[in-house]
C-alpha cells in the first residue's frame, strides 16, 4: 500500500506552467520512479556477484534525465546499493547496465541489445517499448509493463508495481 501511495503521488504532478517547467517536472517525476522500481525487480544473482556492487542506472539519449537522476539517487540506497548513474554512447555499451533508459534514435538497437538480458529497459514516447515504458495520461507520468520482456530476460516484478501500470503484458503461462 505504502509504494502505490508514493506512486500515485508522484504520478499526479500536473504540469502547469511554461512548457519548460512541465518538462522538468516530468523529468523529476520519471527519475524518481526509476530509482524507486529497483526496489520492486528482482535480478539474477549473477547479476550482482558482489554485495557492494552498486546499481548501474545507464541513460542513452536524455541528458536531461540523467541529471535529474544524478542528483535524485545521490543519497538513495537499496538495501546497502547505491546508484551510479552512467550516460552511454550506445547499446555497445550497456553490459554492465541493470537498469537502461533510453530515448530517441537508438531506441531500437539499445531495445534488441538489452533483450533477453537482465537489463530493466525503460522508454518514454516513441513506438518501441522497453519493460517498463512512460506515457503522459491527463498530464501526469503513468507507465505500462511488459512483464513477458522482463521474463525474457530473467527478470520478475513484485505484483504491487503491477498492479500500479496502466497495462501490463504478462508473462506466459507455465
Amino acid at each position: 500500500m505504502r509504494l502505490a501511495s508514493i506512486l500515485l503521488a508522484m504520478s499526479a504532478i500536473v504540469a502547469l506552467g511554461s512548457p519548460a517547467s512541465a518538462q522538468t517536472a516530468q523529468e523529476e517525476v520519471k527519475a524518481t520512479f526509476i530509482y524507486r522500481f529497483v526496489s520492486y525487480i528482482g535480478w539474477p544473482p549473477a547479476s550482482f556477484p558482489d554485495a557492494g556492487l552498486p546499481v548501474q542506472l545507464c541513460v542513452i539519449g536524455a541528458d536531461p534525465l540523467a541529471r535529474t537522476l544524478e542528483r535524485a539517487t545521490m543519497a538513495q540506497r537499496v538495501g546497502a546499493r547505491h546508484f551510479e548513474v552512467r550516460r552511454i554512447g550506445d547499446a555497445d555499451d550497456i553490459d554492465a547496465c541493470h537498469v537502461l533508459y533510453v530515448v530517441g534514435d537508438r531506441t531500437a538497437a539499445a531495445l534488441r541489445a538489452a533483450r533477453r538480458r537482465a537489463i530493466l529497459s525503460i522508454t518514454s514516447g516513441g513506438s518501441e517499448r522497453g519493460v517498463i515504458h512512460f506515457t503522459i495520461v491527463d498530464a501526469r507520468v503513468r507507465f505500462y509493463i511488459d512483464d513477458a520482456l522482463a521474463e525474457e530476460g530473467g527478470l520478475t516484478i513484485d505484483p504491487r508495481l503491477l498492479n500500479l501500470a496502466l497495462s501490463v503484458r504478462r508473462r506466459s503461462a507455465s
